[in-house]
């Protein structure tokens, strides 16, 4: 079961391949292969202004999450950066509204993140 488990998620890497770089701080790791999951939006209102912000989940391997050198969980406040088509977009990795954490094992062996982050810019 493992191993359709592990084929399964290879496949949603496969489906739409991207390279990012996972920064914390100072360190990153560059050519890590990601998979894009659901894309949401969340809009904020107060009496003057509305504001959407775009909210992307990331499919990563949780040995490949290694932004300090090592594998790690993911922390708020990393960032994923994509470039794609001349195309720089960064995603700061955060605690979804209706959520406790800000990733989530995608199965059992605990060998799949799902990573919930915001778009920060677009250039």
């Amino acid at each position: 079961m493992r191993d359709a488990i592990s084929a399964h998620f290879q496949r949603v890497r496969a489906m739409c391949p991207l390279n990012a770089t996972i920064a914390r701080g100072a360190e990153s790791c560059d050519d890590v292969e990601i998979g894009e999951l659901g894309i949401g939006s969340q809009v904020v209102r107060s009496r003057d202004a509305a504001v959407e912000s775009e909210r992307q989940d990331f499919q990563i391997r949780a040995a490949d999450y290694a932004p300090t050198g090592e594998a790690t969980e993911p922390e708020v406040g990393d960032v994923i950066t994509i470039e794609e088509a001349a195309v720089t977009r960064a995603y700061r990795v955060l605690v979804p509204t209706d959520g406790d954490r800000c990733f989530r094992f995608q199965d059992a062996a605990q060998t799949e993140l799902r990573v919930h982050t915001k778009l920060m810019s677009e250039t």
